[in-house]
């Protein structure tokens, strides 16, 4: 079985590191890493976040079938809410191309959310002219012909694809039978509990896909799980391919934008459980359209700042939740913005400074007010710019069951 040593030989040997002293292994010298690393903006270079997560990638690199090895492993990796999950997995993706995978697959979710967030992902981080990235839109657009004549100028394949059986059957056509058995491949899996078991009856079609895509297609492939609840995947049978043989833990980055105190610190006080009872329910959506202001207005409405309120799935409660939140915003905006300001003063103090509320709260609150869009979406719906306020940062809360599904990540979120 493969080790840390040879993969580390391995990597040297293939960049032609002039120093082969073993010790003299660093992950910042790879390309594909490094130019992916540098598209997430929480991860500078000698940053403590960035240093941490390629050690993380490092150790769990000890676990891999080195490239056309004729070896296949399944690795399993855990991380909390909103710790960094999908960060991770693009680069980790990316220093597989490094040492000389030719392939990866990235399950980008079951629903176009997640899907449309991986493949924006993949396209803005993997960006270079030998590298080319195809998707659930464009694979019925290549063959195993035109994959093997590319494969021969030294170029290397991402595909990112929706988790469902119509887009993993095109995906299997395009490399059933070809000539690329001998090929490395990758199977990243985004939320890796969620579809891809055998657990449900419904997950076994996929299932089957992805047993044949692992198992009888390529000689050297290895299966990652990515997921913040691996409950089931802690029950696969030990004989079963999915069957981790690494597990790895994914610390959260303390840099990402994601609320860290909110997902991840216990007794968390921005966390706060309102009753059930809907006047109690109407103060609590009262106090944080204001506090969604304050903050507005301390960042000199620079930037586009939306807020969700995650209501429950089904269409009447959602229905009646929009309806709550757009009567409570059109009420602040009809009550005068001085009285605003006196009604709401201890959370305007918690949150602006005094100068700030003299000079800049009192000059934007009208304006802020005048601006404030509330949208309902259902399901999977896109959120639509306002063309009326192109010249002016989206101020929209956004009411919507489905929009806060698993794996979705925001930038910004602010806690």
């Amino acid at each position: 079985m493969e080790n840390w040593h040879s993969m580390k030989q391995y990597i040297i040997k293939k960049y032609n590191n002039n120093n082969n002293d073993k010790n003299n292994f660093n992950l910042l010298e790879f390309p594909y890493l490094n130019n992916v690393a540098d598209t997430f903006s929480y991860l500078p270079r000698n940053s403590t976040g960035r240093i941490n997560l390629f050690d993380n990638i490092q150790e769990t690199l000890n676990y891999i079938p080195l490239p056309q090895s004729n070896n296949k492993k399944s690795l399993l990796m855990i991380g909390k809410v909103q710790s960094g999950k999908t960060t991770h997995f693009s680069c980790f993706s990316a220093i597989l191309i490094d040492i000389g995978y030719d392939f990866v697959f990235i399950l980008g979710g079951t629903n176009t959310a997640l899907l449309s967030q991986n493949i924006n992902r993949v396209k803005e981080s993997f960006k270079d002219e030998k590298l080319l990235v195809y998707t659930t839109e464009n694979i019925k657009n290549i063959n195993p012909v035109v994959i093997d004549k590319y494969l021969k100028l030294g170029y290397k394949f991402v595909f990112c694809i929706m988790k469902e059986t119509t887009h993993l059957s095109n995906l299997i056509k395009v490399f059933e039978g070809s000539n690329l058995y001998n090929k490395s491949i990758a199977i990243i899996d985004d939320e890796g509990d969620l579809a891809s078991l055998s657990n449900k009856e419904t997950n076994k079609v996929i299932n089957k896909y992805l047993d044949k895509l692992y198992n009888n297609i390529f000689n050297t492939a290895i299966y990652v799980s990515y997921t913040a609840t691996p409950h089931g995947n802690f029950f696969i049978p030990k004989n079963n391919w999915q069957y981790p043989d690494f597990i790895n833990l994914i610390h959260a980055n303390d840099n990402l934008y994601c609320g860290l105190e909110v997902f991840h610190k216990p007794n968390s006080t921005k966390i706060k459980k309102a009753d059930e009872e809907f006047k109690t329910l109407k103060n609590a959506i009262l106090e944080a359209v204001m506090k969604y202001l304050c903050v507005i207005s301390k960042n000199t409405i620079s930037n586009d700042l939306e807020m969700i309120v995650h209501s429950a799935r089904i269409n009447e409660d959602q229905d009646a939740i929009f309806d709550l939140v757009k009567n409570i915003v059109d009420e602040i905006i009809k009550t005068p913005y001085l009285e605003l300001i006196e009604n709401n003063y201890y959370l305007v103090k918690e949150y602006c400074e005094r100068d700030i509320l003299i000079d800049n709260y009192k000059k934007n609150i009208k304006c802020l007010l005048s601006c404030i869009k509330v949208f309902k979406l259902y399901g999977e719906s896109n959120k639509k710019n306002d063309s009326k306020y192109l010249d002016f940062p989206r101020l929209n809360i956004y009411v919507g069951g489905d929009m806060l599904g698993r794996g979705v990540s925001f930038f910004p979120i602010v806690s």
